[in-house]
Parts: C-alpha cells; structure tokens; sequence
C-alpha cells in the first residue's frame, strides 16, 4: 500500500472509526429507547436479546431482529435517517455515523485493491486514485445526510481545528472568512499533491508552489485577524513573547505593540535573509557591520515608537545582565543601586567596544592599514579596567558570586579570540 494512502487511512485511523461507530450508535439507541412510549408492553426476557425497535405510526413497538447492532452499522444510513431526526439526534452525531459508516465500507475497497494488487491484477499507484477520490466521496456522503449548510457547518468544524484559536476572539463574518481561507488552502494543497503524484510536477516546483500558498494564506489571514490577534493565533516566536511582556510592564498601548512586533518581525527576517546568504562566513567584517546596521535600524524604529525613556526602559528589562541581578539581588546581597549601577557599566563597555570597532573598521575598508594585535591588546586592557572597577564596588566576594552565575562578560564569560571584539578609541 502507497505511503499516501496509509496516511488517509491507516489501520489505526480505522479502529478509530470503529470505536466511533459504537459510541454513536450507543448514543442514538439511548436516544431511540428514551423517546420508546411507556404503554409499549416489554418484551419478554426470551426474545428480549433478538429484538430491536422500529418506527411504526404508534411509535416504536419491539419486531424481532437477531442482529440488531449489526443492522444498525452495515445497512445504509438513508434507511435509519428519519428516524434519528424524528428523534432529534444533532447533525454532528448524525454526521460521526455516516462518516463511520462510509469509512467501513471505504475500507473494503481498500481491502479488495491491496488483494489485487497482491495478486498482479492491479498497480500499486491505484492507491494514489483511491487516496484522492476519499475525501470527496466522504464529503458527498455527510452532504446527502445534513444538506449543503449543514455539511458546510460539519466541515467548518473540522477544518477550523487546523487554526489555534481557542484564545481568540473572532465574530460569526469572520468565522465564515477563515473557513473560506482554510477551505481554498485545502484544496490548492490537494491540486498540488495530485500534480506532483501525476509527474506534472517535480519536488522542487511542489515544494515552491506549496511555500507560496502558505505565504497568501498567512497574509490573507492577518488580514482578517490583524497584527496581535495573528501573533496569538501563531503562539509568537519566543521572542514575540518576551517583547510583549516587556511592552506590558511598559504600559504600551495596542498600537505601540503592533508596530514594535512587526519591527521585531521585520529585523529577524532580515539577518536570517543576511545569514543564510552568506554562507559560513558570518564571522566576516562585512557581515558583522551589515548586521550591526540591521540592529541599530530596529533600535531606531523601537526608539521612535516608544520615546527615548521607555525605550532605555525596555533595553534594560531585554538585557540578561540586568534581569538575572533583579532576580537574585537578595541572595546576593545587592539593591536596585547596585543593579543600575552594573548595569550602566556594562552598557558603557559593551557600547564603547562596539564603536570602537565600527571604527577600526571603517579605516580598514578605506585602505589604511590597521594593527588588529594593537586593537585586541586594547581590547584586553579596557575589558580589566572595566572589571577591576566593577570589582572596586562590589568587593571581591560579592563579584565572585554575581560572576560565577555568569553575569559580567569578564575572565571565563568573556568572548573567545575568534569573536570580534570592540574596544574604546584611546586606550
């Protein structure tokens, strides 16, 4: 059997029917029995166990049947229909039933083809026409028992499970919209298997066509949804979750979130285009200054949007530096002056190397001739006076443990000979 068949239905899937099927109709015979009038006379305990209930124009009465589970799942549905309507059975126990129900009878033929095909008298690709012709036959099976709005409320039901919306809010319209949308997504990814099981299409152009698909889909999607209701539906990168509860403590307004997480969008989408662009050498000074420009834009736009305060603010609640010293301050014996203070010296350092880099840079691409044993001399000079001062004000042992977590970028946490290292002009 095809690998495309089995995963429309596997035996596992089967006995998941199956376990339907009796579930179901437990539930419609309870409903049938309840809805049994009281006057109707018992039967008696010999024939009880052969009998099952038909509709007659008095209500149900007891008509000998010796297998009356067994006529409930093999015979048609359109013969017992009436009467689970008349019993007021709703449409998704309705539709679980024939869904049961065809699956059985689909399984036979799927059965009697692997026989066949075991046989020589059939090609294993007539799986692949089988696995096609599934999901519409199935569709035209529910649609003949519910009408075309109640197939389409049973298919809405199904498809609307692809989408995590669970915590969000959206109205009837929009419902409609995002069935619409997962419907024709559906059905250009079924177009699309089928090309590529016929060869009218190779792997390359199905995987090109399937990409492109579910870049509309996405964008037709936030569209209906907007920008925040998008990103919840999505769960957020981890990084869209951090920046929202950092926008939280903030008190950033719904629009100040919007245009930071699509700046945030934004920038990651261009270093990943700048990495996976440039090979393996991402270690180059080119790259290094394209993705420090690339940095310095998204701190721009977020400066923009917030205001220079709350834009310092956010810096320090997204530095780790800074979050992990708030977290252990009492085990460490420090106050929020201490916590700032590190912070603002961790900052001067980091920015100062940055420049002084940028700037050594700079020089080299205009044909000077720069000394790198001078810059990484410089570099380790500043990166003790920086420790020593901080050491100076916190006291050996008080460092020693805030750097045994890791904390300051010094002696076993600084970076290694291979990353490129800023240091300040002048020392």
């Amino acid at each position: 059997m095809s690998q495309t068949y089995n995963r429309v239905m596997n035996r596992e899937n089967w006995l998941k029917f199956s376990l339907l099927s009796n579930l179901v109709l437990a539930v419609v015979i309870g409903i049938l029995v309840t809805r049994s009038p009281k006057s109707q006379p018992l039967p008696t305990v010999s024939n009880a166990a052969n009998e099952s209930p038909t509709r007659t124009d008095g209500g149900f009465t007891r008509q000998p049947n010796p297998s009356p589970v067994f006529k409930a799942r093999g015979g048609d549905w359109r013969n017992w229909i009436g009467d689970l309507r008349a019993a007021g059975v709703p449409d998704n126990v309705i539709a679980g039933l024939v869904v049961s129900q065809f699956e059985e009878n689909w399984q036979k033929r799927v059965d009697e083809l692997q026989k066949q095909i075991d046989n020589g008298d059939a090609d294993p690709d007539a799986f692949q026409q089988l696995a096609r012709e599934h999901d519409d036959a199935e569709a035209d099976e529910v649609r003949a028992a519910l009408g075309e709005s109640g197939y389409r409320n049973w298919d809405m039901g199904n498809l609307m499970r692809n989408l995590n919306l669970k915590d969000i809010a959206v109205t009837g319209a929009e419902t409609n919209e995002l069935y619409d949308l997962e419907k024709n997504l559906h059905n250009r990814q079924r177009q699309l298997d089928e090309q590529r099981q016929k060869g009218e299409i190779d792997d390359a152009a199905y995987a090109d066509a399937t990409g492109k698909a579910q870049e509309e889909f996405n964008q037709k999607l936030k569209g209906i949804l907007g920008d925040e209701r998008f990103a919840t539906m999505q769960g957020g990168t981890g990084e869209d979750a951090s920046l929202k509860r950092d926008l939280k403590k903030l008190n950033a307004s719904d629009d100040q979130f919007a245009s930071m997480l699509q700046a945030q969008r934004d920038w990651m989408k261009q270093r990943t285009d700048l990495e996976n662009g440039s090979g393996t050498n991402l270690s180059s000074a080119a790259v290094q200054q394209q993705l420090q420009a690339i940095d310095a834009a998204r701190d721009q736009e977020y400066q923009r949007v917030l205001g220079t305060n709350a834009f310092d603010a956010l810096q320090m609640e997204r530095d780790a530096s800074y979050s992990q010293m708030k977290k252990y301050q009492s085990a460490w014996g420090i106050n929020d002056a201490d916590v700032n203070y590190a912070y603002q010296t961790l900052r001067y350092y980091e920015q100062s190397v940055q420049n002084y880099q940028q700037q050594e840079q700079a020089l080299e691409q205009q044909g000077q001739t720069v000394n790198w044993d001078a810059v990484n001399k410089n570099l380790q000079q500043f990166s003790q006076q920086t420790e020593q001062t901080l050491r100076n004000y916190f006291g050996d042992d008080r460092y020693n443990q805030i750097q045994r977590n890791g904390v300051f970028p010094f002696g076993a946490n600084a970076p290694s000979p291979d990353t490129p290292v800023h240091a300040p002009p002048g020392h």
